[in-house]
Order: structure tokens, then C-alpha cells, then sequence
């Protein structure tokens, strides 16, 4: 991203983590390596962590603190499905 900046708006945020991660496993089918990545690929995409290394500096300094805590809220989710 050069010089994109994200407002809490511009995030297509999932109904819920439990939700997307539901999704993303339904794709994955019956194959326990295809869903073994899926969830990996999940939990390394949402992390708080890994999403403010990713978007930290685009995010709009207003929203900040909201789209972190909304990403926080769906890793959260999406763990206590799990």
C-alpha cells in the first residue's frame, strides 16, 4: 500500500470470526491437511498482532483504535468456535 490510508469503513469486516472461519473451512472440505491450513491461514491473518503489523501504518488515526479492537473482537470469535 503506498500512502492508502483505511478508515474502519473501508474493512469489509465479517459477520462474525466464528462466522469467516466457518467459510474458510467450509471450503476446505473433508481433507484434514487442506483444513489444517485453513485454519492456520485464519488465525495468522486475523491475529491482532500480525493485522496491526499488516495494516498498522495505513490505518486512519481516527479509527484506529476501533478497526483494532473490531479485529481483535473476530480473532477472539473465531478462536472460541474453534
Amino acid at each position: 500500500m503506498s500512502g492508502a490510508q483505511i478508515a474502519f469503513d473501508d474493512v469489509p469486516w465479517p459477520r462474525s470470526g466464528a462466522w469467516l472461519l466457518r467459510q474458510s473451512l467450509a471450503n476446505a472440505g473433508d481433507d484434514r491437511d487442506v483444513t489444517k491450513r485453513a485454519h492456520r491461514a485464519f488465525f495468522v491473518r486475523w491475529h491482532p498482532d500480525k493485522f496491526i503489523q499488516r495494516f498498522g501504518r495505513a490505518l486512519v488515526e481516527r479509527d484506529r483504535d476501533r478497526i483494532i479492537a473490531r479485529a481483535s473482537a473476530t480473532f477472539r470469535s473465531a478462536l472460541a468456535a474453534r
